[in-house]
C-alpha cells in the first residue's frame, strides 16, 4: 500500500513522518520525495522495527530544494505501509498538528472545503498531480453571488502552491468583511487523480499558528 503527504519547510514550520509499524513487520518503507516540478528528488529505504517505531525529520531532506512561492515544499509518497501506520506532524512554536495522508481527488469526486477568510491569515492551497501525464485542474472559490475560478496546468507528478489572496481578489474582500462563509472547490478536468492540501497561517504576538487540512 502507498500513502502520500504534502510536506513543507519554512522558518516557522517543520515537518516529520512518524511510523508505527505492526509487530513482526520486516519489509522496508520506501520513501519517495517529488519536487514541485515533478522530479524524483529523494529515494530512501528505511526499516522501522516494531513496536519501537521511527521518526523521520523532513526539513533536512528538503534543504537543497529551491524555494517555490517563498517556501520549500514537496510531495512525499511512502510505499509498504499498513493503513494508519504512518502520519505526518507539522510543528511551529505556537501549535502542532498531526496530518493524515492525502486522499485522491478526481473530476467525479472533487475537493470541497468550507472556509472563513480572516484579515490576519495567509491562505495557501497546494494542488498535486498524481499522474504520469499533464493535467488541467479547476480551482473555484464559491461565495455569495460569485464563484471565480482559475485553471491550472500541471506537469506530471508536479505540485503548485496557490496564494489565494493573490490569485483571487475576492478573498481579500471576504477577509475585510470577516467571517462571511465561502467554499473552495477543486477538481481535475480529466479522469486522472490529483490531491489537495490547504494551509492557513495566522501571525500573532506568539509567532505563526497554522491549520493544515487534507480531504
Amino acid at each position: 500500500m502507498s500513502v502520500a503527504f504534502w510536506t513543507l519547510s519554512t522558518p516557522e514550520l517543520t515537518t516529520a513522518l512518524h511510523f508505527a509499524p505492526n509487530i513482526g513487520q520486516e519489509e522496508p518503507y520506501l520513501i519517495k520525495m517529488y519536487s514541485p516540478k515533478g522530479e524524483l528528488y529523494r529515494h530512501l529505504e528505511l526499516v522501522a522495527p516494531g513496536p519501537v517505531g521511527l521518526t523521520v525529520e523532513l526539513d533536512h531532506l528538503m534543504s537543497e530544494l529551491l524555494p517555490d512561492n517563498g517556501i520549500r515544499h514537496a510531495r512525499v509518497s511512502v510505499d509498504g505501509v499498513a493503513p494508519g501506520s504512518v502520519m505526518m506532524r507539522v510543528l511551529s512554536k505556537s501549535n502542532h498538528s498531526i496530518v493524515s495522508p492525502l486522499k485522491e481527488v478526481s473530476n467525479s469526486e472533487p475537493y470541497f472545503l468550507p472556509k472563513n477568510f480572516l484579515k490576519s491569515q495567509q491562505n495557501l492551497l497546494s494542488v498535486m498531480n498524481l499522474e504520469g501525464s499533464a493535467s488541467e485542474i479547476v480551482v473555484k472559490v464559491v461565495l455569495p453571488g460569485r464563484a471565480p475560478e482559475a485553471l491550472l496546468r500541471l506537469d506530471p507528478n508536479s505540485t503548485k502552491v496557490i496564494h489565494l489572496q493573490t490569485e483571487f481578489a475576492e478573498v481579500i474582500d471576504l477577509a475585510r468583511k470577516n467571517r462571511i462563509p465561502a467554499y473552495i472547490r477543486v477538481r481535475a478536468k480529466g479522469e486522472g487523480p490529483i490531491a489537495v492540501a490547504s494551509l492557513d497561517q495566522t501571525l500573532s504576538d506568539n509567532g505563526v499558528s497554522f491549520k493544515m487540512v487534507t480531504p
